[in-house]
């Protein structure tokens, strides 16, 4: 099968992860689900009612008891064992709804087959919004040969973000994070992740990637000089300010020194010398890696406005969002969870109603709120994926 040669690198491994997973033999299966009608909401009921049939589809034709450990799929506690759902649900198709009782019932037929590994996340259609900012330096002696070089990495990590067609990129290259640092809000000492938060809403994104860059040095040998490049790279959650993923590279260059003053970065001249020639590799290393990280995650968009029913979100065509979109609404509490060592953890938040997208701009989208009994408002979110 021959692929377009444009194809992002990112977009490639999604397809060819569906190219060769190994086939099986898939079960046909009927299996009901339910759940309670709050407040009018019907959709949201029907959502969790599918979800919860698509789980008994799993189970009954997978499940996994463990008394111990399981290592594989969803899990679900039963007294002192563990039930597991190891199966992958498809074609699923609802053959009867109905209410009783206030509560919503769906019955279910689905093809559900073993899951031998697990596909992107539905969500991962959506342009999820990212910001990378500037990286924080070790050693500022390393990179004399390289003005600016925290500034500039982050804008090309970007850059090769954004180039996937994955995701929309924000430039949060002007600010730096530093977990060391003592951070202050409106006076208050605040935790990193609090932080964290309050920079993904002004850049209103939904992740915030950080960098460190851990060693540039060049080692003297004997015969040839050797220059690293270590570099940290974090994921952060821009509604809790949750760690997601972290990932370090690790390279050395042999034969390579301190760059000429008169090498531009990123110019031909520094692509093909050999340390740049290492870093650029590094950078697509390092967005392939942000990009799987982000697609089994739920796409957010926030509440802009509200008028009666009626809901503007911050996200439009440029994140893919379409006219008859169901998503789910979250309503956000204003207690702050922390740990018992007193560690901030995010916001509580908890789902309402489902939203239908009406209208579509480039830059945000207006949706219908399921019920007039459901209190949305600004600030709050809606997503897809969970």
């Amino acid at each position: 099968m021959l692929l377009p040669d444009h194809l992002p690198k990112p977009v490639f491994l999604l397809i060819m992860l569906f190219l060769f997973i190994s086939p099986v033999e898939a079960k046909l299966v009927e299996t009901e689900g339910a759940a309670l009608i709050e407040k009018g909401a019907k959709g949201k009921a029907r959502e969790e009612a599918v979800k919860q049939a698509i789980r008994q589809a799993q189970l009954q034709t997978l499940a996994l008891v463990d008394s111990a450990s399981m290592v594989v799929g969803n899990s679900l506690a039963v007294d002192s064992a563990r039930v597991s759902a190891a199966g992958l649900v498809k074609d699923v198709v609802v053959i009867k709804e109905w209410q009783q009782e206030g509560l919503y019932y769906v019955r279910i037929r689905a093809q559900v087959v073993e899951e031998k590994l697990r596909l992107p996340s539905n969500a991962a259609r959506y342009r999820k919004k990212i910001s990378v900012t500037q990286f924080e330096v070790a050693d500022r002696r390393q990179i004399f040969d390289l003005p600016m070089i925290e500034v500039k990495l982050a804008r090309e990590l970007q850059r090769r973000l954004e180039n996937t067609g994955l995701v929309l990129a924000r430039d949060g290259a002007d600010y730096r994070l530093s977990e060391q640092d003592q951070h202050l809000l409106d006076g208050k000492k605040a935790s990193y992740q609090e932080v964290v938060t309050r920079l993904a809403t002004q850049l209103s994104s939904q992740f915030v990637v950080t960098g460190t860059i851990i060693d540039m040095g060049v080692h003297t040998g004997w015969i040839r000089d050797t220059r690293h490049i270590v570099l940290d790279v974090a994921v952060y959650d821009g509604i809790s300010g949750t760690l997601i993923s972290k990932h370090r590279v690790n390279e050395r260059i042999i034969g390579a020194g301190y760059l000429d003053s008169s090498m531009v970065f990123g110019s031909v001249e520094f692509l093909v010398d050999d340390y740049g020639a290492v870093l650029d590799q590094v950078l697509d290393r390092l967005a392939n890696r942000i990009i799987v990280d982000l697609s089994i995650l739920p796409f957010s968009a926030k509440v802009l406005h509200v008028a009666g029913r009626d809901i503007t979100l911050d996200a439009g065509a440029t994140s893919l969002m379409s006219v008859g979109d169901t998503l789910m609404a979250y309503q956000l509490e204003n207690s702050v969870i922390y740990d018992d060592n007193g560690r901030y953890l995010g916001i509580k938040e908890s789902p309402m109603a489902t939203v239908t997208i009406k209208t579509v701009q480039p830059q945000f989208s207006v949706a219908e709120l399921e019920s007039d009994e459901i209190t949305i408002q600004p600030g709050d979110l809606v997503r897809f994926g969970w």
